[in-house]
C-alpha cells in the first residue's frame, strides 16, 4: 500500500478506536500496522528496518512483537473478527471499504509531520523557531482581510502540520471550523454536503440552526453547490480548510490544472477571489496552487512552506530521539569579537564547529530542510564523512519513489528545463534565451512558473533559478542517464524524424560554462552513470559502431535538426575513452563538450563550429599565478615561460591572450634579429597584475613587462643579480621587487625610480604598500619588518624604520590608511591582528593547525589555509574590520592562498601544482586548471582547419600542441599582426614629446640602465 494511503487508512481507524473504546493508537501500535500496511507481512526483526527508513524513528523488534500482539488483540475484540500479522492487510483494507466516519471535526494528527509517530499533543507544534513569526504574520493577514490563504509546499514539507498549527492561533477568531480532505470530496457539491455534515456535529446552536436552514431536501450539483458555499463563508464566521489538494488537478498538464471532473472548484475558487468577504476563510493547502491564484488579488494570501532551518531540524530528530550533530562531530560555540591586548585566547574555533554543526547544515540543506527526507536520510545514514556521503548520498527507497511519481506528472518542457538547471542555475533571462529547438520564449516562462508553482525550483540570493531540494538533482540525473542510455542501445539508428523534446536532442548532458564544480558533478552523476550502461551492454567495438551510425546519420540531415545530438555523442564517446579518429566530425556543430582528456590523435575537426567548448589549454609543469583585485581575470606562468591571461565572463573563465617568454623571442624583439639566439624556455618564477591589463613577469634573473592589449611579447624591465622572491603593487601603479639576497627596487611605469633598498640581508618573503604609496613595508627573512619612507626622491635611497616585534612571528603586513596591520598567529591556532601599535584584534580559526595567511590588496580581508581536528582542509576568509568570517570546505588539507579579491568574495588557491578559484559566496569551485605534460601522440594527425569560435589565444595553444613545439607562437595569417615597437631614435628623444607607449619604452630602458650601474 502507498505510504500516504496507509497514513490516511491509520487516521481513520484511530478516529474509529477512539469511538469505540475511547482510546488512542499509541505510537508504537501504530508502528506495527503501518510496518504491515507497507511491506508484505513483514516479520518483527525486519520491522525496525522499514520504519527507519520510512522515517518512524528506532523501535526494537521485541518492543515491536509486544505491542503487535496487543493491538492484533484489540482489533480483533473491536471488528469481531480474528486479525492476525499475517492478515492484517487485507482485513484493514475490508474494513475500510466499509467505514463510514462521523461527520465531526477533526484535527489533523501530530503524527503526520515527518510522517512518523509522536505522542506530541497538538500544542507542541508551536515549538519550532523558524515558525512563529510567519505564524504571527498569517494570523495578522487574515485578520486584516486576507480571507483566502493558499500554503503550498514541497511534498512531506508539514504542510498539513503547519495548517495545523495556524488553525490554533487563529481558532478563536471564529465561529466553526471544517476540514476536508480532497480526496473525500473531488467536487464542490460534495464539499458542500461534507462541510454542512461537519458543522452539523457543533455544539453551538447558532450553528446548529444554520445548518437546519440551510440543509438542502435534495442532493445539490456543482453549479448550485458554488453559490450556496460562497454565501455560506460570506454570511458566517466559518474558517474552512481543504487539505491534500494535489489529487484535484491534471498530470502531463502545466501546473495548476484542474481535472475535468473537478473543474466546479476553479469556478468557485474564482468567484471567490472576484468578491471580497469578510466574515469565512478558506484555508488550501497542496503541493501546488492554482493557476487562479497567479494574479495577487486582496483577498488572498499566499505562504510557500520552506524547509526547516539546521536549528529546527536538530529539535525535529531529538523528538524521535534520532542523532543530530552527533553525527557529524560535536557542536561548539563560534566565538570571534575583538579583544584586549592580553586577552585570553577563544576556547573554541570555527574549524571544531564546522566539523558538527556545519556539517549538519550541510545535510539539511542537502534535504532541502523536509521533514521527512531528514528523518528517512538520517534514519538511514551512518556516515560521519560529509564530503563522502555527499559524492553519492545512498537515498533511501521511498524519498526516490516519491520524487519519481511527482517527475511523471510534469509535462515534456517542464522537464527539459529541470534538464536544463540541472547543468547550472540560471537566471530568468538566460532561460527565455535556453536554445532547445521548437521552444518559445513565452513557453521558458509558462514551465518556470508552472515548476515555481510545484515547488521543484527557487530562485536563489543571485535572482538565478536553481533545482530545490538538491537531492532531487541526484534523482534527476539517474533517470536522464537511463533515458540517455535506453534510446542509445534500443537501436542503432535514430528515428527519420527526430522527436521535439528529446533530452538527447534538446539538452546538453555538459556545460562548457558551468562552474569547475558543476562539471565535475555533471561528468561523475551524468555522463559517467550512461557510460556505465553503455559498457554493460556493448563491448569496445560494438560502442564505436553504434556511436559511428548515429553520428553518420546526423551528418546527413540538417544542422537545424542536429540539436544537441552530436555534442552528446562525443561527450559520451569522450567518458568511453574511445579515439576520436574513428568517428567523422567535420562540418558540424560542436557545443558544451569537455576535450581536456580526449584521445584527439588522428581526429579532424575541420570547418566545425565550436562553442563553449572546454580545450586542453593547461600550463605545463611547476606554475605562478595572480588575480586581479577585481577578481575578473587571472594569469599563469608556467615552467616553460608561457604566459596565460584568463578572462572571467560571469561564471566562467576564457583563455584571452597567450604568450610563449623566451630568450629567442625577447632578444630578437629587442636587437631587431633573431639569429644565433636561444630558443631555450625561462620558466617564470613570479607574476603579478600591475594594472587589470598589465603584467609584471619575474624569470630567474630578469623582470618584464606585458602590456597585454599592445604587445605581442613582454619586453624586460631590468636584469637582475638575484632571484626574485616577491613581487607587490601599489594603488598609483608603482611595482616592487624583492630579491633573495635582501635587495628591493622600486618602479613606477613612468620612469620615477630611487636607489636600491638595501637593509634585509635576506630572503623578501613579503612586500607591501600604503593606500597613498607613500610608505612601503617589507618582511625579510628572520622575522624583520621594516617600513620604508617613499616620499624622498632625487636618486636618494629613502629612509626606514624597523618595527618592534618581541617575541611574535609576523606573517603578514598590509595597510588600512597610513596604518600597519601585521598578522601573527596565535599558539591555540588562532590569529591575532595587530592594527598599529595599539589596537589587537582576534579570531578563534581552526583546531588543527593554520597553513598560510595573506592579505587582500586593500588589505581588509585576511585569507588562509587550515585544517581541522580531523585532518580536513578549509579556506578561510576574515572580514576584520566587520568580524565576519567565511570558509569553504577546501579538498586538500593544503593550501596556499595567492590572492583574495577586493570584496572578499573569489579566492585564487594552489593546491599543490592544481590551481583553483573558489567562490566564498556560492561556496563552490568556481575554476580550476590543472599543469599537464604535454604528449606530442594525443595531437598527431589532429587537424582544427577553419575551425570558427576559437579565440586567438585558444587557436595558439592548440597550434602549438598540435605542432608539439615549445618555440615561439606564431599568429595565423587571419589574425591582427602585434603592435610594432618604436624605434631606438624616437626613445632618445625627450619624454614629453613621447606618446605613452613610447613614453613607457624610454622609462623602461633608462631604469635598466640605471639599476645596470
Amino acid at each position: 500500500m502507498e505510504r500516504e494511503k496507509a497514513e490516511a487508512l491509520l487516521d481513520r481507524l484511530e478516529q474509529y478506536l477512539k469511538e469505540t473504546d475511547g482510546k488512542s493508537l499509541p505510537g508504537s501500535q501504530r508502528a506495527v500496522l503501518y510496518a504491515c500496511l507497507r511491506g508484505s507481512n513483514p516479520s518483527y526483526k525486519r520491522m525496525p528496518d522499514i520504519l527507519r527508513s520510512e522515517g518512524y524513528g528506532e523501535y526494537s523488534w521485541t518492543t515491536l512483537k509486544n505491542d503487535g500482539y496487543l493491538i492484533f488483540k484489540r482489533l480483533s475484540r473491536v471488528f469481531g473478527d480474528d486479525v492476525r500479522k499475517n492478515n492484517c492487510l487485507r482485513k484493514l483494507q475490508d474494513w475500510q471499504s466499509q467505514y463510514q466516519p462521523k461527520p465531526v471535526y477533526t484535527t489533523p494528527s501530530v503524527k503526520s509531520v515527518g510522517s512518523g509517530p509522536s505522542s506530541q499533543s497538538p500544542h507542541d507544534l508551536l515549538q519550532f523557531a523558524g515558525w512563529q513569526p510567519i505564524l504571527a504574520e498569517l494570523s495578522q493577514t487574515i485578520r486584516q482581510g486576507h480571507r483566502i490563504v493558499a500554503i503550498s509546499g514541497a511534498a512531506r514539507m508539514g504542510k498539513t502540520y503547519f495548517a495545523h498549527a495556524l488553525v490554533e492561533v487563529i481558532r478563536a477568531d471564529f465561529e466553526a471550523i471544517a476540514w476536508c480532505r480532497a480526496s473525500d470530496v473531488p467536487t464542490v457539491a460534495q464539499l458542500y454536503h461534507q462541510v454542512l455534515q461537519q458543522l452539523s456535529r457543533s455544539r453551538k446552536q447558532e450553528i446548529q440552526t444554520l445548518v437546519q436552514s440551510l440543509h438542502p431536501t435534495t442532493r445539490l450539483d456543482d453549479q448550485s453547490a458554488i453559490p450556496a458555499l460562497l454565501g455560506l463563508l460570506r454570511s458566517h464566521r466559518i474558517l474552512l480548510v481543504v487539505d491534500h489538494t494535489d489529487v484535484l488537478f491534471c498530470s502531463h498538464e502545466l501546473a495548476g490544472q484542474f481535472q475535468p471532473e473537478s473543474s466546479s472548484y476553479k469556478q468557485w475558487l474564482q468567484r471567490l477571489l472576484e468578491f471580497p468577504f469578510e466574515n469565512g476563510c478558506l484555508m488550501w493547502i497542496g503541493r501546488e496552487s492554482p493557476d487562479c491564484f497567479n494574479f495577487q488579488y486582496g483577498v488572498l494570501a499566499e505562504h510557500r512552506m520552506t524547509g526547516l532551518d539546521a536549528a529546527d531540524a536538530s529539535l525535529l530528530l531529538k523528538s524521535r530521539k534520532m542523532p543530530t550533530v552527533s553525527m557529524f562531530g560535536a557542536p561548539k560555540a563560534i566565538t570571534s569579537k575583538p579583544t584586549a591586548p592580553k586577552s585570553a585566547a577563544p576556547k573554541s574555533t570555527v574549524l571544531e564547529t564546522l566539523d558538527g554543526t556545519q556539517d549538519w547544515s550541510t545535510f539539511v540543506a542537502f534535504c532541502g530542510g523536509n521533514p521527512a527526507w531528514l528523518l528517512m536520510e538520517a534514519g538511514g545514514s551512518r556516515t560521519v564523512d560529509i564530503p563522502r556521503f555527499m559524492a553519492d548520498p545512498p537515498l533511501e527507497r521511498t524519498v526516490v519513489e516519491t520524487f519519481n511519481q511527482i517527475l511523471l506528472k510534469l509535462t515534456t518542457i517542464e522537464y527539459l528545463l529541470l534538464s536544463w538547471l540541472l547543468l547550472k542555475p540560471l537566471s530568468y533571462q538566460c532561460i527565455r534565451q535556453l536554445d532547445s529547438p521548437g521552444i518559445s520564449s513565452a513557453a521558458w516562462d509558462d514551465a518556470l512558473l508552472s515548476l515555481e508553482r510545484r515547488n521543484l525550483v527557487i530562485r536563489d540570493k543571485n535572482q538565478r533559478y536553481r533545482i530545490d531540494p538538491p537531492l532531487l538533482e541526484y534523482i534527476l540525473s539517474e533517470r536522464i542517464a537511463k533515458n540517455v542510455a535506453d534510446e542509445l542501445l534500443a537501436t542503432g539508428q535514430p528515428a527519420s524524424q527526430p522527436t521535439k523534446f528529446n533530452i538527447l536532442q534538446s539538452c546538453p548532458l555538459f556545460h562548457g560554462t558551468a562552474s569547475a564544480k558543476r562539471q565535475q558533478w555533471l561528468q561523475q552523476h551524468l555522463v559517467q552513470k550512461i557510460v556505465e550502461r553503455f559498457q554493460r551492454n556493448l563491448f569496445q567495438a560494438e560502442q564505436i559502431d553504434r556511436l559511428q551510425i548515429l553520428l553518420s546519420h546526423l551528418q546527413h540531415q540538417p544542422r537545424r535538426h542536429h540539436g544537441y545530438r552530436v555534442s552528446n555523442l562525443l561527450n559520451i564517446a569522450i567518458a568511453l575513452r574511445l579515439p576520436l579518429s574513428e568517428f567523422e566530425f567535420r562540418g558540424l556543430c560542436i557545443r558544451h563538450v569537455d576535450l581536456r582528456h580526449a584521445r584527439l590523435s588522428g581526429a579532424n575537426f575541420d570547418g566545425c563550429r565550436f562553442q563553449d567548448v572546454m580545450l586542453p589549454l593547461n600550463p605545463t609543469g611547476k606554475i605562478t599565478a595572480d588575480m586581479t583585485p577585481e577578481g575578473d581575470a587571472i594569469a599563469i606562468g608556467d615552467e616553460t615561460g608561457t604566459l596565460f591571461y584568463w578572462h572571467r565572463d560571469a561564471d566562467s573563465f576564457r583563455l584571452q591572450h597567450i604568450c610563449l617568454l623566451s630568450n629567442a623571442e625577447l632578444e630578437g624583439t629587442s636587437n631587431g634579429s633573431s639569429e644565433h639566439c636561444s630558443t631555450e624556455p625561462m620558466p617564470i618564477e613570479h607574476i603579478l597584475f600591475q594594472e587589470s591589463h598589465t603584467l609584471i613577469v619575474a624569470t630567474a634573473h630578469a623582470v618584464y613587462i606585458w602590456w597585454v592589449d599592445e604587445t605581442a611579447t613582454p619586453d624586460k624591465l631590468i636584469d637582475l643579480h638575484a632571484p626574485v622572491s616577491h613581487l607587490a603593487r601599489s594603488n598609483q601603479g608603482k611595482v616592487a621587487i624583492g630579491l633573495s639576497d635582501g635587495t628591493i627596487f622600486l618602479w613606477d611605469g613612468i620612469g620615477y625610480r630611487t636607489l636600491p633598498l638595501k637593509a634585509h640581508t635576506s630572503d623578501i618573503s613579503t612586500l607591501a604598500f600604503s593606500p597613498d604609496g607613500r610608505f612601503l613595508a617589507s618582511i625579510g627573512l628572520g622575522n624583520r619588518v621594516l617600513i620604508w619612507d617613499l616620499s624622498i626622491v632625487d636618486n636618494v635611497a629613502p629612509p626606514y624604520k624597523e618595527v618592534e616585534l618581541g617575541m611574535n612571528i609576523c606573517w603578514h603586513v598590509s595597510w588600512t590608511q597610513d596604518t600597519l596591520l601585521r598578522a601573527e598567529l596565535m599558539e591555540s591556532n588562532g590569529i591575532r591582528l595587530r592594527v598599529g601599535d595599539r589596537e589587537i584584534r582576534e579570531q578563534a580559526i581552526a583546531s588543527g593547525s593554520i597553513i598560510g595567511l595573506q592579505f587582500s590588496q586593500n588589505g581588509r580581508y585576511l585569507s588562509g589555509s587550515a585544517t581541522s581536528s580531523q585532518g580536513r582542509g578549509f579556506l578561510f576568509c576574515w572580514d576584520w574590520s566587520s568580524n565576519t568570517l567565511r570558509w569553504i570546505q577546501s579538498p586538500k588539507a593544503y593550501a596556499n592562498v595567492l590572492a583574495t579579491c577586493a570584496k572578499g568574495r573569489w579566492m585564487l588557491v594552489l593546491h599543490g601544482n592544481q590551481l583553483q578559484m573558489f567562490d566564498l559566496q556560492q561556496q563552490e569551485l568556481l575554476w580550476q586548471i590543472e599543469p599537464q605534460a604535454w604528449d606530442s601522440r594525443n595531437y598527431s594527425h589532429f587537424s582544427i582547419h577553419q575551425v570558427q569560435g576559437l579565440s586567438t589565444a585558444e587557436r595558439k595553444m592548440m597550434n602549438m600542441r598540435i605542432n608539439s613545439n615549445v618555440g615561439p607562437i606564431e599568429l595565423e595569417k587571419s589574425e591582427e599582426p602585434a603592435k610594432s615597437k618604436p624605434s631606438v631614435e624616437l626613445a632618445l628623444k625627450e619624454p614629453e614629446e613621447l606618446t605613452n607607449q613610447t613614453r613607457r619604452e624610454y622609462a623602461m630602458e633608462e631604469y635598466a640602465r640605471q639599476a645596470y650601474r
